[in-house]
């Protein structure tokens, strides 16, 4: 058989594990703050607007200011 073939069917079941039904009831687990990308997004979003008030700087993705704390 081709190489080719046989990585494909080598992995393709991989991604077959990603395509499953989550029940209404199942779905509060996955709505815990642990299971987030981001797991502390407010303690993230108030320690970059510090950043941003005390220091004039972002994370990268916004503008710069000028670190007067007058936002």
């Amino acid at each position: 058989m081709n190489k080719k073939i046989i990585y494909i069917f080598m992995v393709f079941p991989l991604f077959l594990g990603g395509c499953v039904n989550v029940e209404p009831w199942e779905r509060e687990n996955l709505a815990k703050g642990n299971m987030q990308l981001v797991p502390e997004a407010l303690r993230n979003a108030f320690t970059d607007h510090v950043n941003f008030s005390r220091e004039g700087t972002e994370g990268g993705y916004g503008l710069s200011g000028g670190g007067c704390g007058c936002n």
